[in-house]
């Protein structure tokens, strides 16, 4: 399975393909620090089976580079990563087919049940995460209670 992590911290890329590598050794990680480097990793081969995103990348502040995958069939193998979750971008990006969001926060044992069942076919979003996406609904929004896990076709419809 080859995996690409972008990040503009090179800590936080090692650690999170350290954390990978020991439940999938096996594992080929890829690391881009920009996403200008996330872009051409795309076009290399192998390529990647997921990309870990974290979505505040100094040299895209637009986000751009989460708009480019929300174009193509790359956002379905996608995986948002922050420190500080934005809820409405969170949302937007498991509208379009985002398969989860794991914060920087999360405990390692979090990190690979996420990872887990993101590879079973699952979407993934931490359960307090989960539960103030809810919360933070605006009025025009289906607000049903979300859990951690999600359903693709509810996500499809707008049922987040």
């Amino acid at each position: 399975m080859n995996i690409l992590i972008v990040d503009d911290h090179p800590l936080t890329c090692q650690g999170l393909a350290v954390l990978l590598q020991s439940s999938h050794p096996n594992l080929h990680v890829q690391l881009a620090h920009s996403a200008a480097l996330a872009l051409q990793a795309l076009q290399r081969l192998p390529a990647p089976d997921w990309v870990f995103l974290d979505i505040h990348l100094p040299d895209d502040p637009q986000h751009a580079f989460f708009q480019h995958l929300c174009a193509t069939p790359w956002i379905d193998h996608t995986i948002l990563m922050s420190a500080q979750p934005e809820h409405q971008l969170v949302r937007r990006a498991l509208a379009a087919g985002a398969r989860g969001f794991i914060p920087k926060s999360a405990d390692p044992a979090l990190v690979l049940d996420g990872f887990a069942k993101i590879l079973a076919g699952e979407f993934y979003v931490p359960p307090d995460m989960a539960i103030s996406l809810q919360e933070g609904a605006t009025d025009g929004e289906n607000t049903r209670e979300l859990s951690p896990v999600f359903d693709a076709y509810d996500l499809v419809q707008g049922n987040y």
